[in-house]
C-alpha cells in the first residue's frame, strides 16, 4: 500500500499487488473491507490446491487429514 500526501487529500489509498502487478484506489471507506479481500484472493491464487482442513490448511500432510 502506498500513503502519501495527495492521498491524504483524496482519502484513498494506492494498493499494488505483488502476484499480478494490478494496482487499485480504495477509498478510507471501503479499505477495512477490501484489504481482506485482496488477502484472500493473494492466498487463493498462491496456493491453488493447498486442501483446507478446519480453515487451517492441510493437518500434517496427508490426504487423510491425519498427523504425526
Amino acid at each position: 500500500m502506498e500513503l502519501g500526501p495527495k492521498d491524504l487529500e483524496k482519502g484513498s489509498v494506492l494498493t499494488a499487488r505483488r502476484d499480478t502487478g494490478a494496482k487499485e484506489v480504495v477509498p478510507w471507506a471501503e479499505l477495512p473491507a477490501r484489504v481482506p479481500a485482496l488477502l484472500e484472493q493473494i492466498q487463493a491464487r498462491a496456493r491453488p490446491n493447498t486442501p483446507e482442513v478446519a480453515g487451517h490448511g492441510s493437518a500434517g500432510g496427508r490426504p487423510d487429514g491425519g498427523g504425526a
